[in-house]
């Protein structure tokens, strides 16, 4: 190099895009798991939250909750991965998603 030029040869430049895209490649596939898993603890708490509130009715009245109202529960439970959580009859708690386009989960009550 001559003694006035500053900067990176085409080969440091070189390497240091390869660099950079070893790095991408290990980091995306990682941050897409990260994201996915954040996505089902969202839904499972969720889930979760639901699942008290129609035991708790359960172990009062004797009978599973028919909707949204039996359990005191006038807005439906939203975030930014659900669309809306709502008690169905015998129980059934059915979880709208905003998951690859709108995924919809249903769970059973366990007998």
């Amino acid at each position: 190099m001559l003694k006035g030029q500053k900067g990176f040869s085409l080969i440091e430049t070189m390497i240091i895009i390869g660099i950079l895209a070893i790095v991408a490649a290990i980091a995306i596939p990682l941050y897409i798991s990260y994201m996915n898993r954040a996505k089902a603890t969202e839904v499972h708490e969720a889930l979760r939250v639901c699942n008290n509130h129609v035991s708790e009715y359960y172990s009062l009245h004797g009978k599973l909750p028919n909707s949204n109202d039996d359990i005191g529960v006038t807005e439906p439970f939203t975030s930014s991965y659900i669309d809306s959580v709502n008690i169905l009859e015998n129980g059934f708690i059915k979880i709208h998603t905003t998951i690859n386009g709108g995924e919809t989960l249903i769970f059973a009550p366990a007998s």
